[in-house]
């Protein structure tokens, strides 16, 4: 390109027709035909007329033609920059690049000099280029052609998983980067967010929540293609329980259920413990739980059920913890018996016995059968009798009685 017709007749790249120094013998009607090479298939334009007055003067003035002055291509192609002189008897064309910048060292000036080719276009190939019509020895017109580089829309990652800390800050970049320049519209779950995009077209999510979750979407585009970069967005925040199970009272021989709900991400543990220790091994003791929720259900209720009830909920990036007392109402149950006791002259010692019912039950110690009261040996505790700097006749037989109104 361009293609000689005649000597004064030319197609340009684009299938633009040009006719220089145009004479009575160009009249005539004119009309495009496209082929598509693969169908077969032509198709033609309207005819279009053209009338040239016989005796007409000739131009000879130096004047050039230029199809586009706007090209582009992909980077690597091959560009072709065209020149069409209307005096091609009496002028020649000459090719120069803007502030003096030497062609590529890869072009190629056609023989007619109409033509520049440009192989393997890169960043350094962009700018102004000028062709000029030259005639005797000087330059008489000259038009320019801006060359521009075009690259589709990439990521150089293009998916990635970000994690914050509840109530932080995240900003998501969007390093998306093309030629022209991208235009970048952000989506959330395929809904478009307007707000909090900065002026490099990152998005900044402030005091996050639960709500902040979901995928997020940096889609750019220019008018030669898109793309789109994923990002999945994940709070992370200690164990919370959000349940504040009451109190429960309740009678021997029913049912009780506590329930505890926590939140938390990553999704916390529950675990249940009775009296700081892991729940008992008995079938009257089920343990449910979903997602986020832990259930107990005690049946057939026993005084030895009653004490406080924890439940804890526990993550990586913390714990929390809830407490819940069940009384049985019935008579009291020992549930730390006494036991034999060795202890050192002059020390004191701790005879153990705790026991527990609903309503609370009054311990009563007795030793050798007879009843013993706080003085400044002895002294009743919640945990047992208080033996004070014991001595060998304080030896005998110990035993600890629980009892609560009927």
């Amino acid at each position: 390109y361009p293609v000689y017709i005649r000597f004064n007749r030319f197609i340009s790249r684009s299938g633009t027709m040009v006719i220089s120094q145009s004479r009575h013998h160009d009249s005539g009607t004119y009309k495009c035909g496209v082929r598509n090479r693969k169908l077969g298939t032509i198709s033609e334009s309207h005819e279009t007329r053209i009338n040239v007055k016989s005796g007409s003067p000739v131009d000879e003035r130096a004047q050039i033609y230029v199809d586009r002055d706007r090209v582009s291509g992909l980077r690597g192609e091959t560009v072709v920059l065209e020149c069409i002189p209307y005096n091609t008897a009496t002028s020649t064309i000459l090719w120069t690049r803007e502030d003096m910048v030497p062609l590529p060292y890869t072009a190629v000036i056609s023989e007619s000099s109409n033509v520049l080719i440009i192989p393997a276009l890169t960043d350094g190939y962009q700018g102004r280029y000028y062709c000029s019509a030259r005639q005797h020895g000087k330059i008489v017109e000259r038009k320019h052609i801006d060359l521009i580089l075009q690259e589709e829309p990439r990521f150089a990652i293009p998916n990635r998983n970000l994690t914050v800390m509840e109530n932080g800050t995240l900003t998501i970049p969007c390093d998306c980067t093309g030629s022209p320049h991208p235009v970048i519209t952000w989506y959330k779950n395929t809904e478009q967010v307007t707000t909090d995009i900065n002026e490099d077209n990152s998005l900044t999510l402030v005091n996050v929540n639960d709500t902040t979750n979901g995928m997020y979407q940096c889609f750019c585009e220019n008018e030669v293609g898109n793309a789109q970069a994923t990002f999945a967005v994940s709070v992370k925040g200690p164990a919370r329980i959000i349940s504040n199970p009451a109190d429960k009272t309740v009678s021997q021989g029913t049912d009780v259920t506590l329930t505890c709900e926590a939140e938390g991400s990553p999704t916390p543990s529950i675990i249940w413990l009775k009296d700081g220790n892991a729940l008992p091994s008995d079938s009257r003791i089920k343990q449910h739980e979903n997602l986020y929720e832990s259930t107990i259900r005690i049946t057939d209720v026993r005084v030895s059920d009653n004490g406080v009830y924890e439940c804890m909920a526990i993550n990586e990036n913390g714990d929390d913890t809830i407490k819940t007392k069940i009384s049985v109402k019935g008579p009291p149950f020992i549930n730390v018996l006494p036991r034999n006791t060795v202890g050192i002259t002059g020390s004191d010692i701790l005879v153990p016995c705790e026991a527990t019912a609903s309503p609370v039950p009054t311990i009563t110690w007795f030793r050798n059968e007879v009843q013993i009261w706080n003085d400044a040996k002895f002294e009743v505790t919640p945990l047992g009798l208080l033996i004070k700097t014991a001595h060998a006749v304080d030896g005998g037989s110990y035993m600890c009685q629980a009892t609560n109104p009927k």
